[in-house]
C-alpha cells in the first residue's frame, strides 16, 4: 500500500518535469522497477513464511535486506529453502561501462548420508550447460526412459549406473513437471540442491521443488 502511494504521487510529478522531461522518465522508470521488485520480494517473504509455518520448519533472515531462508527438519531429513543470487554481465555495444544484473534462484536442499563417489548434474539444456561440462571433465548421460526428460534436461557426471538408480523414472517425471521453472540439481557428497529461477511464491512450487530435493537425497543415502 505504501509502495502503492508513493509510485502514484511520483506519476503525478510527472507533468511538472517537462523542462528535464528525459530525466524524468528515465528516474520515474528506475522507480518503477525498483518498486515492483520491493513488492516482488514482499510477496516472496509471505510466501516463505507461510510455507515454513505449514512444514514445521523456522522462518530465518539475517537481516532486513536479506531473502528469508526456511530451515531445520523436513521428512527427518536436515533441509534449507533459500535465494541466492548470479550475477550476469551484460554488454551495451558502445563505450559505455558494460551492464549487470543478478538473477535470482530459489533453492532447496537436503541432506544424506550416501557415500557417492562422484557429483551428478542436472542442468536445461543450451550452450552454457554444454560449456560447463567440458570445463568441468563431466560425460553427458541419456538416461533413455522419459524422452521429454532428455528432450529438456542434460544430465553429466561419471558415474552413469548410479545416476540412473537416483534419477529413477518418478524423479524424472516430478522434474518435467516443474517446467521451464527448474534450472539445475547437483547431487554430491552431502546433499542435494535443485534450484528454480526467480523467487518462487507459488507454495505448492515450493513444496515440489523441497520434495524432489528429499527424494533424490534418500535414493543418494541408498548408494
Amino acid at each position: 500500500m505504501i509502495l502503492d502511494t508513493i509510485l502514484g504521487a511520483v506519476l503525478g510529478l510527472v507533468p511538472c518535469c517537462m523542462v528535464g522531461f528525459i530525466p524524468a522518465m528515465m528516474f520515474l522508470v528506475a522507480l518503477v522497477v525498483v518498486v515492483y521488485a520491493l513488492k516482488a520480494k514482499g510477496r516472496f517473504d509471505g510466501a516463505v513464511k507461510a510455507f515454513a509455518s505449514e512444514t514445521g520448519l523456522e522462518f530465518f533472515r539475517y537481516s532486513k535486506v536479506d531473502d528469508p531462508q526456511a530451515r531445520g527438519e523436513y521428512r527427518s531429513r536436515k533441509v534449507l529453502l533459500d535465494v541466492y543470487a548470479i550475477r550476469v554481465e551484460g554488454y551495451t555495444g558502445t563505450d559505455e561501462r558494460d551492464q549487470s544484473f543478478n538473477t535470482y534462484y530459489t533453492r532447496a536442499q537436503a541432506w544424506h548420508k550416501g557415500a557417492l563417489k562422484d557429483d551428478i548434474h542436472v542442468s536445461r539444456r543450451g550452450i552454457k550447460t554444454r560449456l560447463d561440462k567440458m570445463l568441468a571433465g563431466r560425460k553427458e548421460m541419456n538416461l533413455g526412459v522419459n524422452a521429454e526428460f532428455d528432450r529438456m534436461y542434460m544430465v553429466s557426471g561419471k558415474d552413469e549406473e548410479t545416476a540412473r538408480l537416483i534419477l529413477a523414472p518418478q524423479a524424472q517425471n516430478t522434474m518435467v513437471s516443474l517446467n521451464r521453472h527448474l534450472r539445475e540439481v547437483v547431487i554430491d557428497k552431502e546433499n542435494v540442491s535443485c534450484a528454480m529461477i526467480g523467487r518462487i511464491t507459488d507454495k505448492g512450487k515450493l513444496r515440489s521443488l523441497l520434495d524432489l530435493a528429499c527424494d533424490l537425497a534418500e535414493e543418494a543415502q541408498k548408494r
